[in-house]
């Protein structure tokens, strides 16, 4: 089981008129993305149709053409089903927090979820407690109105509040952008711990290349509305033409490591992502008397 993507395109817009062109937001989309294990960023320039195609993923978006299939259940461009379990399966976490947070209290937007999917008011209110100890989050915090609180206590809320309907898939945009280092640090050691532990899938939209090489094992690369990569993310980050293809940086400790093997001229495994991972790495290559 899983989301997939069948020849999808997606315009905002269809003019009335057919003889008018049609502005495809994303072109051509095929991708398979499996319901658990997978720990995936999406990356690319502002504009490359990265938000858009994760909207999709829960049905927010809807094809203009194509199909995109979760759960064996078609979505088209006019679906003939209920939307409500797509949205039960695959969680979004919009890249501003307040976007999602409406209720008066903590706690009750943490139960909207489930409390909308089925669930009595007792057993909404259990797995809300439950999902904000997961996050982190305070119980003295619970009864507070979510808009008193921090941009990174806002975002731990809107995880909580999908986490909290058990999706199979959690879908992030932008999760890090805003946060402090430590808080941002706690915030992807929770998502790898979900990824590992729960076998949920992740999906991140990020900017942050070494998020990427440190939490994600593939890496879809968007460009003007099109998948132009889809793999590991060694085999990317191996590109020598990464820059000029693709637009992208590598990330920080992979720089060092590149400009060390290239200066010194020795056979390095420059796809480090950690310092301690690239001190062992070079301590490998070069010996203890390098130090």
């Amino acid at each position: 089981m899983g989301i997939n993507f069948q020849e999808v395109s997606f315009a905002y817009y269809i003019p009335r008129k057919k003889r008018l062109p049609i502005n495809f937001i994303l072109r051509d989309i095929n991708l398979h993305i499996d319901f658990s294990g997978e720990f995936i960023a999406i990356v690319g320039h502002t504009g490359s149709g990265k938000s858009t195609l994760v909207q999709l993923m829960n049905a927010l978006n809807l094809p203009t053409t194509g199909k995109v299939i979760i759960d064996d259940k078609v979505i088209t461009a006019k679906p003939k089903f209920k939307l409500k379990n797509i949205r039960k399966q695959v969680g979004l976490v919009f890249q501003f927090p307040e976007y999602q947070i409406f209720e008066e209290t903590v706690l009750t937007d943490i139960m909207f979820g489930p409390k909308n999917f089925g669930y009595s008011l007792e057993e909404a209110r259990e797995r809300a407690i439950e999902a904000a100890k997961i996050v982190g989050l305070e119980e003295e915090l619970l009864n507070r109105s979510p808009f008193t609180l921090s941009g990174g206590q806002m975002r731990k809320v809107a995880i909580a509040g999908i986490i909290a309907s058990d999706p199979q898939v959690v879908v992030l945009d932008e999760p890090t952008v805003g946060l402090d280092p430590k808080t941002k640090e706690e915030l992807l050691l929770f998502l790898e711990k979900l990824n590992t532990e729960k076998n949920k899938t992740i999906i991140l939209i990020t900017h942050d290349m070494d998020v990427v090489g440190r939490f994600c094992k593939r890496v879809i690369v968007m460009k003007k509305g099109q998948v132009v990569f889809d793999g590991p993310k060694n085999e990317l980050f191996l590109r020598e033409d990464l820059k000029e293809t693709y637009n992208l940086d590598y990330p920080e400790v992979m720089q060092i490591m590149r400009n060390i093997r290239n200066k010194l001229n020795i056979d390095l495994d420059v796809c480090q992502y950690t310092a301690y991972d690239a001190y062992c790495e070079l301590k490998r290559k070069l010996g203890d008397k390098n130090e």
